[in-house]
């Protein structure tokens, strides 16, 4: 899903607590970003990349949708390479909303409308500074 604000993300989650009877929120902070910097056998490692590959930017084509590789439109879905876990468009494609340690909700991974540099590991933005033509999404 996408286009979808930091509010309309914890409304669905919400939601679907109700349905479900079981408490569903969105992925914290530091489990978004140990997944996507996956080393060795552990999502958990302090793996000390830059990418979930490793920290070369060239290689980030075959792993992540970006603005060299995205030709200005909304790409597939799953059609890069996955991480070591079997997760696809854990950089690049769209940015997902994370819950932080102090309540705050962060955003990480960058999109296909963002340069290699916005899809590094350790790159987050605030939703302060949030633009509506950000294309956003969320996972439970």
């Amino acid at each position: 899903m996408e286009m979808v604000s930091c509010v309309e993300s914890r409304e669905f989650c919400q939601r679907i607590t109700r349905l479900l009877r079981e408490q569903q929120l969105l992925p914290e902070n530091l489990e978004v970003r140990c997944l996507r910097k996956v080393s060795g056998n552990t999502a958990f490692a302090r793996a000390k990349t830059t990418y979930c590959f490793g920290d070369d930017q060239a290689a980030l084509g075959h792993h992540a949708w970006f603005t060299a590789n995205a030709a200005g439109n909304d790409p597939p879905v799953g059609a890069k390479r996955a991480n070591k876990w079997g997760l696809f468009d854990m950089h690049g494609y769209v940015w997902e909303w994370c819950e932080s340690a102090d309540g705050t909700t962060v955003l990480r991974g960058g999109s296909w409308k963002d340069p290699a540099g916005r899809l590094a590991c350790s790159f987050r933005r605030s939703e302060r500074k949030l633009f509506a033509t950000m294309p956003l999404v969320f996972d439970v």
